[in-house]
């Protein structure tokens, strides 16, 4: 018993790393991997590997009972919270919403959309594409081809800003396709049917469900160009697309081929729970039989208006309504959010320019208090120096006279050159320190007060020097 167990873990381990980390697409039913593992379910490990197993099964039961795809899609998605695994949570609710969408439940599927995308946007960019594609549907769902094109270049954009493979970008080239086809833009669904074709070529054996949906596409976009041999071929080639066939013997009036698809179509659509899809269906045959049997033509008549008000009800307007207020006020409150965050740092910015004015107002300060104060120091000197100059020139003219009332010889000779030596020194300091304080008042006006004081140091040091010769100089007179 223990080894069949570990036989079936074995095999769901390797099912889960060829599928369960793909982006959420719905999968082929496989009976013995759903067989082999829904009895051993709750006894697996609460991981990740768990929570792609729920991820697998919900993808699995999507057209087969679409009630256990939202059943094992809400315990991945409740189980992927827990865990912290926002990647299975991305998945599961891929999953979920996909469904709801199926099933015409507009609101159920906005809203887990919305709830992935910001995780999208944090852990798996790449699957921004696939949430916008399942907009795609419910927009088709509710009929609204020009909302349903808005989602699908939404969708184009991402997967043309990246990396993306051919088999990642199929689903919404031909999303695109379906679209432009459903909006009479027969060029722009023919140009995406061609990309689609080339990737069918390509891949028709390994993306077997992308191949059937898109043969469909291309079928519809060949009755469309009144193609009807080709679009019979590629209806057929699509798993004898029956919605497709019941719509192109309608229009090539093969009245009994019509019947025939048409109810097959119907019953496909019954049992995937479409009610869009039974809709159209219930309308043509309702169609086709209002000349031949109007009794049968009034039930599917009733059949299109119960699955309508369906489709339409109250209820779900209701839903849909509160899910586009709320997606409203969240992007209200991320606005005020945005709009604090930038308020904040402009106030920021604005005390940023403040303190640095303040700043420099104080080095302006403090640099014209500095140049004041040398400026003053400056005049000192300068004063000093010219009465210096004044005593000098005066005490010079009292030598010269001393010099010419002197007595003849080497008398006066030596007394006239031991004054004029001193008088030598003070008129050679006396120019130097001239021309210092002019090299002093220029590097003042340059704003270079360090070089001005070393300069006022060498000028009273002159000063010294002058007044101590013009000292004795005063002796020698005396």
């Amino acid at each position: 018993m223990k080894k069949n167990w570990m036989l079936q873990y074995i095999l769901l381990l390797s099912f889960i790393f060829h599928f369960g980390f793909a982006i959420a697409q719905p999968m082929q039913y496989n009976k013995s991997f759903v067989d082999s593992i829904v009895p051993i379910l709750s006894t697996i490990k609460e991981d990740t590997t768990k929570v792609n197993i729920l991820s697998s099964l919900a993808a699995m039961h999507l057209f087969v009972d679409p009630s256990k795809t939202l059943y094992y899609a809400k315990q991945g998605v409740e189980l992927a919270k827990k865990i912290k695994y926002p990647i299975g949570q991305i998945n599961c609710l891929g999953q979920s919403a996909f469904c709801n969408a199926v099933l015409g439940e507009w609101a159920k599927a906005t809203f887990e959309v919305n709830e992935a995308i910001p995780l999208c946007e944090k852990y798996k960019p790449a699957s921004m594409s696939y949430m916008f594609n399942i907009m795609v549907l419910v927009q088709a769902t509710k009929q609204d081809p020009n909302m349903a094109k808005y989602w699908a270049l939404k969708a184009k954009t991402v997967i043309d800003n990246k990396q993306f493979s051919d088999t990642d970008k199929w689903p919404t080239y031909m999303q695109l396709g379906f679209v432009y086809n459903d909006l009479n833009q027969i060029d722009s669904a023919a140009y995406y049917g061609d990309i689609v074709l080339g990737y069918i070529n390509k891949y028709a054996g390994i993306e077997t469900e992308l191949t059937r949906d898109s043969y469909s596409m291309l079928g519809n976009i060949a009755v469309k160009k009144n193609d009807f041999k080709k679009a019979k071929n590629y209806y057929h080639l699509a798993d004898d697309d029956a919605p497709g066939l019941a719509n192109l013997f309608q229009k090539t009036g093969n009245f009994d081929s019509a019947v025939y698809y048409g109810l097959k179509a119907l019953e496909k659509w019954r049992i995937r729970k479409s009610p869009s899809n039974v809709q159209d269906a219930a309308k043509l045959l309702a169609g086709l039989y209002k000349i031949k049997n109007p009794a049968l033509a009034n039930e599917y008549l009733n059949i299109y208006i119960a699955s309508k008000d369906s489709l339409y009800s109250n209820n779900k307007l209701k839903q849909l309504e509160e899910v586009q207020l709320n997606a409203q006020k969240k992007e209200y409150e991320i606005q005020i959010s945005q709009t604090a965050i930038k308020n904040k740092f402009i106030l920021v910015f604005l005390l940023i320019i403040v303190l640095s004015v303040s700043v420099l107002m104080f080095l302006v300060y403090r640099n014209n208090k500095q140049k004041n104060k040398a400026n003053k120091i400056l005049e000192n000197e300068k004063q000093k120096v010219e009465n210096t100059l004044t005593e000098l020139k005066a005490t010079q003219s009292q030598l010269i006279q001393s010099e010419k009332m002197a007595s003849l010889g080497e008398l006066t000779a030596g007394i006239a050159h031991e004054i004029q030596n001193p008088l030598n020194f003070v008129n050679n300091f006396s120019e130097v320190n001239k021309e210092l304080l002019v090299e002093m008042k220029d590097e003042m006006q340059k704003g270079n007060y360090d070089e001005a004081k070393e300069i006022i140091e060498d000028v009273i040091g002159n000063e010294e020097k002058i007044n101590h010769h013009g000292k004795r100089a005063d002796a020698i007179v005396k």
